[in-house]
């Protein structure tokens, strides 16, 4: 398996682990009988397939960035919410403590049905499915906010989409060139000003999102998608955001399953024939209101943005590497197709 790196795997036998396997069979009343590892490999968290006598769990831990209280409320109740209502959300195991998450060494780690399939292949077909899958869910993050936006108050606060790219200034540590250091700033420039048109526009539509509506996170047999995973990010959005992170991860983003750190050329224009089968099934199934078909072009390019920054970080690429996909954002080169788009679509039709 190519491009793993030592924070991605969880050996329970290592001496880093010694006596977790124990806890996990104590704490879930499970035997642990082999163990086998994610096709997927991320950078954000240690995860692992446990083979058990109560059947096969993706073991994982959540990253740092989400194991706040608060985070960790939001992300477990929606998936157990969300998998009771849909057959390819995983369901969470309980402990027999009925809690979620387990604790080890500093960090938080949970149990979920393991769906077996396949990652993304590259066809039409599997986005098609996986847009039906996003409808759908979409629809349950709807139901969900609207009975629990009084009682879990706090855990449903509203966010923004630039909130989700907020750690982009962060980048700063990885500059080692006068050039990276003129291209983060050409970054941060870029990102104020995203953020600064972003607040112009009326909100509508909130949803509870997943987030991180990503290929990676979408797993498929032939009848279409059998699995979505990874809730760490999990918050109340507007509805469209989802929507733009499907749409940069299908047709902006370097992609060959199953690795998703690979250090492929930085892509600078959309894949034109899905760019346009996406914006078309948006339009038509998910009902756009002229509301969200001005933001969808703003929040793609947010999320485009700090989609490549995350490469930076994950040591993919350098921030001097990001010039082409910075100069394309400057000219707005995205929102202006998605615009051209959304607005002739009937005309095109």
């Amino acid at each position: 398996m190519a491009n793993l790196n030592s924070h991605d795997l969880l050996f329970l036998d290592s001496p880093e682990f010694r006596g977790f396997r124990e806890k996990i069979e104590q704490d879930y009343d499970l035997d642990i009988k082999s163990t086998s590892l994610p096709e997927i490999i991320s950078f954000t968290s240690k995860k692992l397939i446990l083979h058990t006598s109560r059947g096969d769990f993706f073991l994982k831990e959540k990253p740092r960035y989400c194991s706040n209280e608060l985070a960790l409320k939001r992300s477990a109740h929606f998936q157990d919410y969300v998998s009771s209502r849909m057959e390819i959300v995983p369901k969470i195991l309980s402990t027999r403590a009925k809690d979620y998450y387990i604790h080890w060494s500093g960090r938080y780690y949970f149990l979920a049905d393991y769906k077996k399939g396949r990652h993304y292949n590259g066809s039409p077909k599997d986005i098609g499915a996986m847009i039906d899958g996003l409808n759908a869910f979409q629809k349950n993050g709807t139901d969900y906010l609207d009975i629990y936006k009084d009682s879990r108050r706090e855990e449903l606060t509203r966010y923004e989409s630039p909130d989700v790219a907020s750690s982009i200034v962060d980048v700063q540590k990885k500059i080692k060139t006068e050039n990276d250091d003129l291209v983060f700033q050409e970054t941060i420039s870029l990102y104020k000003n995203l953020c600064s048109e972003y607040a112009t526009f009326t909100k509508e539509k909130y949803t509870m999102a997943h987030s991180d509506f990503i290929l990676f996170n979408l797993i498929l047999d032939e009848s279409g998608v059998v699995a979505i995973n990874d809730f760490d990010n999990a918050k109340v959005l507007p509805r469209i955001h989802d929507m733009a992170e499907f749409l940069v991860s299908a047709t902006l983003l370097n992609y060959i399953a199953p690795i998703t750190n690979l250090k492929l050329p930085i892509q600078i224009n959309p894949e034109a024939v899905l760019f346009k089968y996406i914006l078309e099934r948006y339009i038509s199934d998910f009902k756009l209101s002229d509301t969200e078909k001005k933001l969808l072009g703003t929040v793609t390019e947010i999320i485009w943005l700090w989609s490549i920054v995350l490469a930076v970080f994950k040591d993919d690429h350098s921030l001097s590497d990001l010039k082409p996909a910075i100069e394309a954002l400057r000219q707005r080169k995205v929102k202006t197709k998605i615009n051209h788009f959304c607005y002739n679509y009937h005309h095109d039709k």
